[in-house]
């Protein structure tokens, strides 16, 4: 069997919206996907989708590195899986998890891997401050 599947872009303040529409239809949540943009310019795009007997629908939506955006574990309690992985690998923040492990939900070696902090360059001591911590 060949599931039939459209992308919809939308704006982040239809989200909940949009995933309320789908609970209503009896959709299961299939998966929340983020990536990061490739081209580096500090988006990310967030890929929620649902499937309805075979039909696969994923709402896109596109958000600076600094949005915070809503949780939808109100809606689906399974999401907070999905929303606590972004949080840890991405440092995307999302408001109001049902279940929220705080950045502990994978044990990491340094923070955000896939979106990490730049490194800062100190003046001063013409040292380079990594985001781990480390100096070089």
């Amino acid at each position: 069997m060949r599931a039939d599947k459209k992308i919809i872009e939308i704006e982040i303040g239809n989200l909940i919206g949009k995933i309320c529409n789908m609970k209503e239809a009896d959709a299961r949540l299939v998966q929340i996907c983020c990536v990061k943009e490739p081209s580096g310019q500090g988006h990310f795009e967030l890929h929620y989708t649902f499937d309805i007997r075979y039909q696969l629908t994923s709402y896109k939506v596109t958000i600076e590195t600094e949005t915070e955006i809503p949780s939808i574990t109100g809606i689906y309690p399974c999401a907070f899986l999905y929303e606590n992985e972004m949080h840890d690998l991405y440092g995307i923040r999302i408001k109001d998890i049902n279940i929220d492990y705080k950045g502990t939900f994978y044990k990491l070696a340094k923070p955000r891997p896939f979106n990490p902090e730049p490194d800062k360059h100190n003046e001063a001591t013409g040292k380079t401050e990594r985001a781990d911590g480390k100096q070089s």
